[in-house]
């Protein structure tokens, strides 16, 4: 049994969902979600780059949510590979890594109205059909709004910038994972029984074996000496119980308090790594729905993906020890609500606990997922939606 206070610092939430230090970026960061993440973040001491189309919308959100002033406004387009190159290079030149990479930007296309023609229309108060049902005014409306440049900038947004903002920023994941000593998991195995130190997996930037200081790139370098130990895996450890003064063994006074010198006993060891680099995307709970009440087909369909995509990257990255979760959010005020013109008692009336979404709903969440308490989450899809789902046709494995 743990000593009551032993192991109090390690599940002390300031330990558990501490992000002060890590270095984020936030795409679609200056609005809805996206600002709610960052706030999150940076308000707990994480420098989080914001990236958006807007600049002035991104310093506003600056100004009003900046705590320690580490928001930081990055303007740029997820969608053009030239842009979004040119961002990642901004944050390598003032940091030179990243330790969370949200991919949240995202957009909706062909909307469908709230009220879909239905067979009924024709049916008067006491029942009585005016006339014939026809499918025209139905067909009419799904044909408008399958409009396919939609589809396509859904998917385009939606999906492909994901995948392309994630594989643009790999290179600053991985230096994250460096910087706190974290070693890809197979390389650090394949090495585990060697003798002699190993170096660092080489990165851009190295020196150049010439001594010159010109950097040298990934494929000229030396190789890495066959026989070389790792350094170990970065964590916390406490003292172990087991142990008393000189290697006497305490674990039969430790369970009262005290150790076999008569001190107060010392908690047992603990291996506590450090959280490894993370791709957080956000999806939709719209993902999971397969009733007829959606926001848009183009929409839905683009969610399912990116989905999939996130959980296909924990696979994808897993040789690298970058993590990758999903978060699938339901009903939150943002930009795409407040254009359907849904007020709040319209969105609280969709969810079975009777409210949209808040800052906390999603700051929980994202902190948990960012910080030590969820260091042993990958390939996870969340739903934060109040249950809406659960209320509803969907195809959600719980």
């Amino acid at each position: 049994m743990l000593s009551p206070t032993g192991h109090s610092q390690y599940i002390d939430p300031a330990f558990l969902f501490g992000v002060e230090g890590q270095v984020a970026v936030v795409t679609g960061g200056g609005t809805g979600i996206g600002l709610m993440i960052a706030t999150a973040l940076e308000n707990n001491g994480a420098t989080v780059y914001i990236i958006g189309r807007r600049l002035q919308v991104l310093e506003q959100a600056a100004r009003d949510n900046n705590r320690f002033g580490k928001l930081i406004p990055l303007q740029g387009d997820i969608t053009s590979r030239e842009s979004l190159l040119n961002i990642v290079d901004a944050v390598r030149r003032r940091h030179g890594y990243i330790d969370i990479l949200v991919n949240n930007a995202g957009i909706a296309r062909n909307l469908l109205p709230a009220k879909l023609p239905s067979p009924l229309d024709n049916i008067d108060a006491v029942g009585r059909a005016t006339a014939p049902p026809s499918i025209l005014a139905y067909q009419q409306v799904l044909w408008d709004t399958s409009d396919p440049m939609g589809f396509t900038e859904s998917f385009e947004t939606n999906v492909s910038a994901v995948y392309q903002t994630t594989v643009a920023f790999l290179d600053l994941l991985y230096q994250g994972n460096l910087r706190k000593g974290i070693l890809p998991p197979k390389y650090a195995a394949a090495r585990a029984t060697a003798t002699t130190p190993c170096p660092p997996p080489h990165t851009n930037g190295a020196v150049s074996a010439d001594n010159s200081g010109r950097s040298t790139p990934y494929h000229s370098l030396p190789p890495t000496p066959p026989q070389c130990t790792p350094p170990p895996e970065p964590s916390r450890e406490l003292p172990d119980a087991r142990e008393g003064p000189n290697g006497a063994d305490a674990s039969s006074s430790a369970h009262n308090g005290t150790a076999a010198n008569g001190h107060a006993a010392s908690a047992p060891r603990m291996h506590i790594p450090e959280p490894a680099s993370h791709v957080i995307t956000i999806s939709s709970s719209g993902a999971f729905r397969i009733d007829a009440r959606m926001l848009s087909v183009s929409y839905t369909l683009a969610k399912v993906a990116v989905t999939h995509l996130g959980r296909l990257l924990a696979n994808l990255l897993s040789d690298w020890g970058i993590r990758s979760n999903v978060l699938a959010p339901g009903v939150f005020p943002s930009e795409m609500t407040t254009l359907q013109h849904l007020t709040p008692a319209g969105l609280a009336q969709a969810v079975p606990v009777g409210r949209a979404g808040g800052l906390t709903d999603m700051a929980g969440p994202i902190l948990f997922l960012a910080g030590r308490a969820g260091a042993y989450v990958n390939g996870a899809v969340w739903l934060v939606d109040g249950g809406r789902v659960g209320s509803l046709p969907n195809s959600y494995q719980w």
